[in-house]
């Protein structure tokens, strides 16, 4: 079995409410199982030459709860979150959430993520493209660091063991949006990105 080290070091943060959920619709049931489950994963991913990934426990443990424990389904899930990054280079590469133009991007304030939950415990999502002045995503931060601006917030909300566990609750503010907004954001290319990014099996954040 591939074990770390850090493997015994692993403490759940996640409160009675949210262990109770993970057991009963999530199939956690024991600190056994799930390190065996993890350990059987990274076992696998270990044995797959071309696929270049972290195996901390951490890392891994949200496959497995992304597809209630299924081993199959973490391993597909797992590819599809590489395959994804593999199509899609200026989305994940050298991203650093200190980019001063990632940052100007983000306190536009079109995707806000509340510190508040909804009544389920899932964390909130708003997104608001009319915020975004799209002539200045064209001319000066360009569309992919957009796209790298949403990527890198979806990556911080997956650690979450919260969100792993409740999944996440999107609002979508269409006031004031335009043609150029959905041409831009959603065109052809960009469009069936979105899709293959959020399609199942690569949502991590899927309650």
């Amino acid at each position: 079995m591939a074990v770390e080290p850090d493997d015994v070091k692993f403490v759940s943060a996640l409160d009675d409410a949210a262990k109770k959920k993970a057991k009963e619709e999530l199939n956690e049931l024991n600190d056994k199982d799930r390190a065996l489950a993890v350990q059987t994963l990274r076992q696998w991913a270990l044995q797959q030459k071309w696929l270049k990934t972290p195996t901390d426990f951490g890392f891994l443990l949200r496959f497995m709860r992304a597809r209630k424990f299924s081993q199959l389904g973490a391993r597909q899930t797992l590819e599809n979150y590489w395959k994804q990054k593999t199509k899609s280079p200026a989305w994940f590469r050298n991203v650093d959430p200190h980019d001063k133009t990632i940052v100007e991007i983000l306190k536009t304030g079109f995707y806000i993520i509340p510190k508040a939950r909804d009544k389920q415990g899932r964390r909130i999502v708003i997104e608001q493209l009319a915020k975004l002045d799209m002539t200045k995503v064209k001319k000066t931060w360009g569309l992919d660091n957009v796209f790298k601006a949403i990527c890198l917030c979806c990556e911080y909300l997956t650690k979450d063991e919260t969100v792993q566990v409740h999944g996440l609750c999107v609002l979508l503010d269409d006031t004031d949006v335009s043609m150029s907004h959905i041409m831009s954001m959603m065109g052809q290319e960009n469009g069936k990105k979105i899709m293959e990014y959020y399609q199942e099996p690569n949502d991590l954040t899927r309650p």
